[in-house]
């Protein structure tokens, strides 16, 4: 903040009378405009940095939510099956399921759920 203020009196100062011998001084101030110019730069890459975090956390929640509702309706479908098969309730059937590690193996593959986190 106080640079900004520094660099906002040199500037002003070009409209008084006597601005030339002061341009000494905005020399003298070169040193504050170009730490200014850097801290903003810096300022910017920080921003951008969070603005490509934030939308990268958001891609991966839409990815992550898509590949859960992939998964739910793929084991929904085989309790729905197994319980008309075996005339029982799709809860009944998902609790047989949820024993049987070929099942659920291969309805992460249906879903599209990595083998790591089987």
């Amino acid at each position: 903040h106080a640079k900004l203020v520094e660099f906002h009196q040199t500037v002003a100062s070009f409209r008084d009378k006597g601005w030339l011998r002061r341009r000494w001084e905005a020399l003298a101030h070169g040193t504050t405009i170009t730490a200014l110019d850097k801290d903003i730069g810096v300022c910017l890459d920080r921003l951008r940095l969070s603005y490509q975090l934030a939308h990268d956390r958001r891609l991966t929640s839409l990815i992550e939510a898509q590949q859960t509702y992939k998964l739910e309706a793929a084991m929904r479908r085989r309790a729905e099956a197994l319980a008309d098969e075996q005339h029982v309730t799709p809860q009944y059937a998902a609790l047989r399921l949820a024993d049987d590690n070929a099942e659920t193996t291969a309805v992460a593959r249906e879903a599209g759920v990595a083998d790591r986190e089987l």
